[in-house]
């Protein structure tokens, strides 16, 4: 699909979350179906907008990234030192991705 000059790709989501400020596809946010962000991105919730017309949530944006790339690559990779795990399952459990749900269980899990 060509984008005429001038106008915006509706299949690029510009999302502040918490004020982290990301750029992702549509496809990307929905990759994974019956969660928070398919439901977002695909009509079946209402989205806020920012002053800047991003969609706007009000959660964890540093916590966010990890989400993010667990969508696009269907792993999570977190720094060997990362801490912060029920920080990240609050997260996840919000936008009710079950598979990330699993994988963090299982790290919460290890002794």
């Amino acid at each position: 699909m060509d984008i005429p000059a001038g106008s915006s790709n509706p299949d690029i989501i510009n999302i502040n979350v918490g004020g982290t400020i990301y750029t992702t596809s549509r496809s990307t946010l929905t990759s994974i179906e019956d969660t928070m962000l398919g439901g977002m991105f695909s009509g079946k919730h209402y989205t806020a907008k920012d002053n800047q017309e991003r969609i706007f949530i009000d959660r964890d944006g540093q916590m966010f990234k990890y989400i993010l790339n667990f969508l696009r690559t269907s792993k999570l990779v977190v720094p060997e030192d990362f801490k912060h795990w029920e920080e990240l399952k609050t997260e996840v459990d919000f936008y009710q991705i079950q598979p990330l749900v699993v994988v963090i269980n299982t790290e919460l899990e290890r002794p």
